[in-house]
């Protein structure tokens, strides 16, 4: 689900169908499992970029009800410099994305941790961050009021240690 599908024309409705059961069953199988799902990278304009936009919106805008932690795969890299044949990414691609995906798999959920993070271009160090499954982080009050969020408002959020 992902570059072949948005290239190939496939439907966004059957991509999405696809995406919510294969999560569904993955869920079924085990209740507990942590879903982390990378954003669909950008190409160099050789496969249907507006496809893949789209999907990567409908991702943004479900994964709290999908109950997966969004890894944005598509802010990880730069086409032309990344990508060796204008798709697949070259060593350094690849170490970007890994970059991005190891913080996200490794944060435990539920559980207070300190971090220091960059969100609407600004640094933040606290001990009151909580990761959940599907909402990603729930902020302190106190940030959220200071950057002028919203409840359930998505944010670029880089988690620099």
């Amino acid at each position: 689900l992902g570059v072949n599908d948005a290239n190939l024309g496939h439907p966004e409705a059957t991509i999405e169908a696809d995406f919510t059961e294969l999560i569904t069953n993955a869920r079924t199988a085990n209740p507990n499992l942590r879903i982390v799902v990378g954003t669909v990278m950008p190409t160099d304009g050789i496969v249907n970029q507006a496809g893949i936009n789209e999907y990567n919106a409908w991702l943004l805008a479900n994964a709290v009800s999908l109950g997966v932690v969004i890894v944005r795969t598509d802010l990880a890299i730069d086409p032309a410099v990344d990508l060796y044949d204008g798709v697949h990414p070259t060593t350094e691609g690849s170490e970007k994305i890994a970059k991005v995906f190891l913080p996200a798999g490794s944060l435990p959920l539920g559980k207070s941790v300190p971090v220091t993070v960059k969100v609407g271009g600004r640094r933040f160090k606290t001990r009151g961050w909580s990761f959940t499954s599907g909402a990603g982080v729930t902020l302190p009050e106190k940030i959220v009021k200071e950057l002028g969020l919203k409840a359930g408002q998505v944010v670029d959020l880089e988690l620099l240690d």
